[in-house]
């Protein structure tokens, strides 16, 4: 028997795993898949970005159309802070010395001619907000100036606002109820705008008489209420002006009973008397002719046959008849008239020492002063 040892040697086999040209395929594969969808899945998340995109895209220019439809149709837009500051100088570029002429009022509001400069500018220009806003300022510090009253409402008069001029008087009136210059000034306003309207431009004249009728100096305003009667034709109410004149104290009052006279003269006594006066006294005119004894012209007698209680009286006992209740008239109201002759007398010399009856920014003389004095002080 033959030992191991002695037997020749014999080479192991290597177990060698086969790679194939197969396996390198799959491999070569495996990899190219996998780029495929790494590339498949590059190009999916790139459409869903896209998609995305426009998605956003989309819901924004939705968003900002529904808001540009609803800034129109609901919601007010917010004005912009260049947008308020560009109006804000608006004005300022309109006038552009409007602020200027404010400045000096503003740094000195006592400063009279500055506020007439202000006004003068306003006025001529084409602003009425800012015209508005400073006569308003202007008579806020300075409301007895009728001059500015009456300026105002001339203003607001030629742009042609009634209602505005209507309440620029209401406010002056309400301001200085003594001015005469501004009632004549108002009544005349009203007689442009109530021209249609007699009842009602008749109380105004009243209301004028009522608030101011008792100023020593209103005598105009008196004259013009019974020139705007006399024009209408309705004699028994400038009867009944000038019964209420000649029992009030006022300047002119003279001057009144002179044209009392010579309204009476002329026109016939039951064209100007109430009733009850009239009858009153023609009564008492026939009991005088017949005192006198005052009978009918022969030569105008009727023809033998006529009604005698058809005879109409005589020219002569008419116009005698007339003379009488006329004269009779002027009588009654000279005992009115001397009583206020007495009462002007007492204010006399206090109206004759005052100078300046109206306002004004200038100071008071220390005899002004004195005579105001007097006059406030005297029984």
């Amino acid at each position: 028997a033959v030992s191991d040892d002695e037997l020749p040697p014999v080479k192991k086999k290597r177990k060698h795993r086969r790679h194939s040209g197969s396996d390198d395929d799959h491999s070569s594969s495996d990899k190219k898949k996998k780029r495929r969808r790494r590339a498949s899945e590059e190009k999916k998340s790139g459409r869903r970005s896209r998609s995305r995109g426009k998605e956003k895209k989309h819901d924004k220019s939705s968003k900002s159309s529904s808001k540009s439809h609803g800034s129109r149709d609901s919601s007010p837009r917010r004005k912009s802070p260049k947008s308020s500051k560009s109006q804000s100088n608006a004005k300022s570029k309109v006038l552009p010395e409007l602020e200027k002429y404010w400045k000096a009022v503003r740094d000195d509001p006592s400063d009279f001619t500055g506020w007439t400069y202000l006004l003068q500018y306003v006025d001529q220009e084409n602003d009425v907000d800012a015209a508005r806003e400073a006569y308003d300022s202007f008579l806020r510090i300075y409301p007895y100036c009728y001059g500015y009253w009456r300026k105002y409402a001339d203003y607001e008069k030629h742009k042609g606002d009634k209602s505005k001029c209507e309440e620029v008087f209401a406010r002056g009136l309400r301001a200085i109820p003594l001015s005469v210059d501004l009632w004549l000034h108002y009544l005349n306003f009203c007689k442009s705008t109530m021209k249609d309207n007699e009842s009602q431009l008749r109380e105004q004249f009243e209301r004028a008489i009522d608030r101011c009728g008792l100023e020593y100096r209103s005598d105009r305003l008196w004259d013009f209420y019974i020139k705007w009667e006399t024009d209408l034709k309705n004699h028994q109410n400038v009867f009944a002006i000038y019964d209420r004149l000649l029992k009030t104290p006022v300047l002119g009052y003279k001057t009144h009973f002179e044209n009392f006279e010579d309204f009476v003269r002329s026109y016939q006594p039951n064209r100007i008397l109430g009733v009850d006066e009239f009858l009153e006294l023609r009564a008492e005119a026939v009991q005088k002719i017949k005192e006198k004894g005052i009978s009918a012209d022969p030569s105008a007698a009727p023809p033998p046959g006529d009604d005698p209680s058809e005879e109409e009286p005589s020219p002569a006992r008419v116009d005698e008849e007339t003379t009488i209740m006329r004269d009779k008239i002027i009588s009654i109201r000279k005992r009115v008239f001397k009583n206020t002759a007495a009462e002007v007398g007492k204010r006399w010399k206090f109206e004759e020492g005052i100078k300046r009856p109206y306002f004004h920014v200038k100071p008071l003389e220390k005899a002004q002063l004195n005579s105001w004095r007097d006059y406030w002080t005297s029984k």
